[in-house]
């Protein structure tokens, strides 16, 4: 048996007023940040003005799907994308305006989101993630890393993919370390239907594209698990 590259487990810990979770048509948290039909950002078309394209079957239909640093950038782009095809999104990111920016772009396409804010450095905000994630959708299937550091929620997840029977973790930069991060769960976990993948492009590659390559990760890593639980 291979060895545990992330040694521990989540911690239980409650949902702080920091969470803010919306559902189609009613959001709770800072009521200056409540987004109805007559406010619904117009961003999502605009940023995503290049559809991201996948395979027959690839929906995310019904998924829950986590992404760190989805206050902007990337994972804003990558966060609005899951939610396109379905995923039911908890944006986590140290900037509250971002993060609940992101939640109004979702919420603009009749989706599902949730947002904690805070320090991915801090166990509380890890725990937190975790734990609304769980009780706001009822699952986790994917992790995607748009920010540092990535190993706390890593080793946070894991037992509830582990419980699910599978479930993808898929980092959107690259380096030496995240390729030994990546090996070292595959090595332990791949037999167990959990996938890890890093975004293998230029630094150049910009948010769609990334937004594009992290997606197709995830799907392939969706589309395995979902044919694994179907064997008899």
């Amino acid at each position: 048996m291979s060895s545990d590259p992330m040694t521990g487990g989540a911690s239980d810990g409650a949902t702080t007023p920091g969470a803010t979770t919306r559902a189609r048509g009613a959001f709770t948290g800072d009521p200056a940040l409540t987004a109805s039909p007559s406010t619904r950002n117009p961003t999502p078309a605009a940023v995503l003005a290049e559809p991201v394209v996948l395979t027959c079957g690839s929906s995310f239909e019904g998924r829950t799907v986590v992404v760190t640093g989805a206050g902007s950038g990337v994972g804003r782009t990558a966060a609005l994308a899951f939610a396109l095809q379905g995923a039911k999104v908890l944006v986590a990111d140290a900037d509250p305006v971002g993060a609940h920016a992101t939640v109004r772009g979702i919420a603009a396409v009749d989706a599902y989101a949730a947002a904690v804010v805070g320090d991915l450095a801090d166990t509380a905000v890890v725990d937190d993630v975790v734990a609304t994630t769980l009780c706001a959708f009822g699952g986790l299937d994917v992790l995607v890393h748009g920010a540092e550091p990535t190993v706390p929620l890593t080793r946070a997840v894991l037992p509830h993919m582990l419980t699910a029977g599978g479930g993808s973790i898929v980092f959107a930069g690259g380096g030496p370390g995240v390729a030994h991060l990546v090996a070292s769960l595959q090595v332990a976990y791949r037999e167990r239907g959990i996938r890890a993948h890093a975004v293998g492009l230029p630094a150049a590659a910009g948010p769609q594209t990334r937004a594009a390559a992290i997606l197709r990760l995830a799907a392939t890593t969706v589309a395995v698990a979902a044919a694994d639980r179907t064997v008899p």
